[in-house]
């Protein structure tokens, strides 16, 4: 099991005005929620949910929805196509 890691890169504080009283909880608390929600992002961004964003998984899955979509059509379909095949049949042979 491979151990995770997480880099944070930081902006240098001369470049950051001192905030203070609200304003600043208000900017921390900010700061705070911004690193969770990266937290949970690279969380949600492991194994299938990785492959699925990939290039190749985007391909396979147009190709999952295609080939579902054609199946639910001809599953749907089928009883009229049958109807439609046998008064075809009928019209070709004849009622023997």
């Amino acid at each position: 099991m491979k151990k995770r890691v997480r880099l944070e890169a930081k902006e240098p504080k001369e470049n950051k005005e001192v905030k203070t009283g609200r304003e600043g909880r208000e900017s921390r608390q900010q700061d705070k929620g911004q690193d969770a929600i990266a937290l949970e992002d690279e969380a949600q961004n492991e194994g299938f949910a990785e492959w699925l964003r990939s290039s190749s998984g985007v391909e396979l899955m147009r190709l999952f929805v295609i080939a579902n979509s054609l199946v639910v059509f001809v599953t749907m379909a089928w009883p009229n196509m049958q109807e439609a095949l046998y008064i075809v049949k009928d019209f070709i042979m004849g009622d023997e």
